[in-house]
C-alpha cells in the first residue's frame, strides 16, 4: 500500500474485489477504465443481493401473514361447525314459575331494493334510509312486546329468527338497474343493522340469553339458479350470519343455531319447531289462499320429521294458525305485488309466545311505521 501510494484499507478492499472475481497474484493488470468496469459491476452485484434479500423478507412476512389468516379462518370455521353441531333448545330455567319464550321473525327486509311510490299508488315508499329506520323499529317495537308479557310471565330467553331475503340480490335483470346498491354493499349494510338490533336486544330486552335461528332466503344467491344441496353455501346471507355469530363468539348470551339446509329445527320446552324461508311451498294465487298448499307440504315434511309449528316468511303475508306462522315483510308492498295481484299489506313482522304448557300462544304484529 505504501509503495503504491493507497491507503492500506483501499488496497484490501481491491484485493478482496480481485479475489472475488476469481483473479489471482500475476495475473493481467487492470487499466483504469476496467477498474472502473469492475467497480460497477460489483455495485451492482451488491445492488442486487440487497434487492434479493429484501424480497425475501417480503416474501417471509407475506407467508406469515397467510399462516396467520389459515389460523384465523380454522377458528372461524370451528365456531361454524360448533354451531352446526351443538345441540341447542330452549328449556324452562324454573319449573315453579310462569315462564315464556318470545319469537321474534326478521325476514324479508330487501335492504337494497328501491321502491317508487309513484308506481303503486303511493301505497308504498322504500329506500336504505327507509331501510334502516324499519329495522330499528323491529327491535324497539319488539321490547316493548317483550315487555307488555313480561307483567304476566318471567321472560329469560328469546329465539331471533333470521328468516331470509335481507338483501335483494341480482337474481332478476331488472334488480340490476334498480337496486340501489351491490348485494356486497348491502351485505355490509345489513350485517351493521342486524349487530346494532342485537346489541339493542342485550341492552333492553331484559333477557339472560338470545337464541339466534337463521334461514337464508331466495334472493342472496350468488347463483342464476336456486341449488338444491348447496343453497345455503351460494348464499351472501350465510356470510352475513357468520360474521355476526363471529362478532359475538365470546359472548356467552348469545347461541347460534345453524344449518346448512332448508329446514332449521329449534326444540322451544318439548315443542319442535320449524323454520325456513318459505320458498319451496308452491303457491299460485288459488281463492284458498296460501294455507291449503302449505298444510298439504307440511303433511309431506311431517312424514320425515315432525314438527309442531313452522315458521316461514317469503310471501309477505303476516299469518298465524295454530301450526304454521307466515311472516309478513319489512320492505311492504312494491310493484311486483301489485303485478302478481297480492293483498295489500302494509310493512309487519311477527311476534308470539311459547309456553311450556300450551305451545305457541300470544300472537301480535310487530309494527314498524
Amino acid at each position: 500500500a505504501k509503495e503504491l501510494g493507497i491507503p492500506r484499507k483501499t488496497l484490501s478492499g481491491r484485493y478482496n474485489k480481485a479475489k472475488d472475481l476469481g483473479l489471482t497474484a500475476g495475473g493481467p493488470v487492470f487499466s483504469v477504465d476496467q477498474e472502473i468496469a469492475v467497480d460497477a459491476q460489483l455495485k451492482r452485484m451488491a445492488r442486487e443481493k440487497r434487492d434479493t434479500e429484501r424480497k425475501y423478507r417480503e416474501v417471509l412476512k407475506q407467508l406469515e401473514s397467510k399462516d396467520r389468516a389459515f389460523e384465523e379462518f380454522g377458528d372461524f370455521q370451528q365456531l361454524v361447525d360448533r354451531a352446526l353441531i351443538e345441540p341447542i333448545s330452549v328449556a324452562k330455567k324454573n319449573k315453579k314459575d310462569s315462564e315464556v319464550t318470545p319469537v321474534l321473525c326478521y325476514s324479508d327486509l330487501h335492504f337494497e331494493e328501491h321502491v317508487d311510490g309513484r308506481t303503486i299508488d303511493g301505497l308504498n315508499e322504500y329506500n336504505t334510509t327507509i331501510a334502516r329506520q324499519r329495522s330499528s323499529k323491529f327491535f324497539q317495537n319488539s321490547v316493548k312486546l317483550i315487555d307488555m308479557c313480561r307483567n304476566k310471565s318471567n321472560i329469560r330467553t328469546l329465539v331471533l329468527w333470521l328468516g331470509g331475503d335481507l338483501i335483494n340480490g341480482y337474481i332478476h335483470e331488472e334488480f340490476e338497474e334498480t337496486n340501489l346498491l351491490t348485494p356486497v354493499e348491502s351485505c355490509l349494510e345489513v350485517y351493521e343493522l342486524l349487530i346494532t338490533g342485537i346489541d339493542f336486544l342485550l341492552e333492553h330486552s331484559g333477557c339472560d340469553e338470545i337464541v339466534i335461528v337463521e334461514n337464508v332466503g331466495n334472493h342472496a344467491r350468488t347463483t342464476d339458479r336456486q341449488r338444491a344441496g348447496t343453497n345455503v353455501q351460494n348464499s351472501y346471507e350465510w356470510l352475513i350470519y357468520n360474521f355476526v355469530a363471529k362478532h359475538y363468539e365470546n359472548d356467552p348470551r348469545i347461541k347460534f343455531k345453524f344449518t346448512r339446509g332448508y329446514f332449521n329445527h329449534l326444540d322451544v320446552y318439548g315443542y319442535k319447531l320449524r323454520f325456513h324461508h318459505g320458498e319451496n311451498v308452491r303457491y299460485a294465487g288459488g281463492v284458498g289462499g296460501l294455507s291449503i298448499p302449505l298444510n298439504k307440504a307440511i303433511a309431506m315434511w311431517n312424514q320425515a320429521t315432525v314438527a309442531d309449528i313452522d315458521i316461514l316468511g317469503h310471501w309477505h303475508q303476516r299469518t298465524s294458525h295454530k301450526n304454521f306462522v307466515i311472516n309478513g315483510s319489512i320492505i311492504g308492498f312494491n310493484a311486483y305485488a301489485l303485478k302478481i295481484k297480492a293483498s295489500f299489506e302494509r310493512p309487519l313482522q311477527s311476534f308470539f309466545l311459547m309456553d311450556p304448557r300450551h305451545g305457541k300462544t300470544v300472537e301480535a304484529p310487530i309494527f314498524l311505521d
